[in-house]
């Protein structure tokens, strides 16, 4: 994964490319997940699914390609930590 990240930030048109690849993915991916919950969970499992995914993608926007890879796991830890304290938040504030 970082030598993918590096080549991308030296080829816009691979990282074009890529992106194409990661739509699918992630369409493919929630596809997956809305088959497998249950009829009333269609609304929580979607909404942790797209968390996930953006706190990922939140993460990987800001690793440099210089950077080791457990820096960009390190990133995604905190990226899911402070969705997850959104969570916790009383509806009231």
């Amino acid at each position: 994964m970082p030598l993918s990240h590096r080549l991308k930030a030296q080829s816009p048109a691979l990282a074009q490319s890529a992106h194409a690849f990661g739509d699918q993915l992630r369409t493919d991916l929630r596809t997956w997940v809305l088959g497998r919950v249950p009829g009333d969970d269609t609304l929580i499992a979607p909404l942790k699914l797209n968390l996930a995914l953006t706190a990922s993608m939140t993460a990987y926007q800001s690793w440099r390609a210089d950077e080791d890879f457990d820096v960009l796991t390190g990133r995604t830890s905190q990226c899911l930590d402070q969705a997850g304290a959104g969570f916790a938040t009383p509806a009231s504030l």
